[in-house]
């Protein structure tokens, strides 16, 4: 895997984080940063820390489709891995009367499918079915909760993000959540659910940023076996302003500094970047 270089103080955070939560101290903690900056490699490496001390790490990612929303999209990865190793029966259980509500969603609940009056009351008894089950997850150890790509959420799973975090009081729960702050536009939507985080202070918010020259240094000599040349850590520092993803891409590519060809998936995340801007930024 990807070396993770200088993320102690991040790490130590989450640590910190998952304490408070296994003390019945529910906490939330936001990440974001640009494109390849290293957040899912950031989560992930938690996420893989705190299985092994213990705690159940439910995990999903928001989906760009393109021509639509997916609702609730990280909720349905998290409840299918659920489902996987507790069993289809044991994860109803778990939502009591809300199993119907959310087997709406996800098919592979099974059980009776809810037909409600209106679809506030089918959401209200599925999020309150949601918190109680990570509550009752909880009683035999913490919980980390991790949706990834908030930027690419639908307004249902920022609803469902909002409530659980508005409403959490002594539930052994960890929320995690990554963005590309590079992609929050005016008007998009999670700018407002940030925003409503930070001023009733239920979220501790991390804007992560690139590798300094001499951690670039570490990375490039992780990614060629000890070596280091000075010449092309600076090039690559210059170039990239220390992202890991675009050093990685350039490094994987070989004899960068003196070919000059930059990689086709590295060209596709920056065309990508620009063409949402407008026509004279783009020119």
């Amino acid at each position: 895997p990807t070396p993770l270089i200088n993320r102690a103080e991040e790490l130590a955070h989450l640590d910190l984080a998952l304490a408070r939560a296994t003390a019945s101290q529910p906490t939330t903690v936001l990440f974001g940063g640009e494109a390849g900056v290293g957040k899912s490699r950031l989560v992930r490496e938690f996420g893989d820390r705190a299985g092994g001390a213990g705690a159940r790490v439910l995990w999903g990612g928001c989906v760009d489709l393109g021509a639509g929303d997916l609702p609730y999209a990280p909720l349905v990865d998290a409840l299918r891995a659920l489902t996987r190793e507790l069993g289809a029966e044991r994860v109803r259980d778990l939502l009591g009367a809300a199993a119907p509500a959310v087997a709406r969603l996800t098919p592979f609940l099974g059980g009776p499918l809810d037909l409600p009056t209106t679809d506030n009351d089918a959401r209200a008894r599925m999020f309150e079915g949601l918190l109680r089950m990570f509550d009752r997850l909880g009683e035999s150890g913490p919980v980390v909760l991790i949706f990834e790509d908030l930027h690419w959420a639908d307004s249902a799973t920022l609803d469902l993000l909002t409530f659980v975090v508005r409403s959490l009081t002594r539930e052994r729960l960890l929320v995690l959540g990554t963005f590309r702050s590079t992609d929050l536009r005016p008007g998009h939507p999670l700018r407002s659910t940030l925003v409503e985080f930070d001023r009733a202070r239920r979220a501790d918010r991390w804007e992560l940023r690139g590798l300094r020259i001499d951690e670039l240094g570490d990375f490039v000599a992780a990614l060629l076996s000890g070596d280091r040349p000075p010449a092309l850590v600076q090039d690559l520092f210059e170039l990239t302003d220390g992202n890991p993803f675009f050093v990685e891409e350039l490094v994987a590519a070989g004899q960068w500094s003196a070919s000059r060809v930059v990689p086709q998936p590295l060209r596709d995340v920056v065309i990508a970047q620009v063409e949402i801007t407008t026509e004279a930024a783009q020119a």
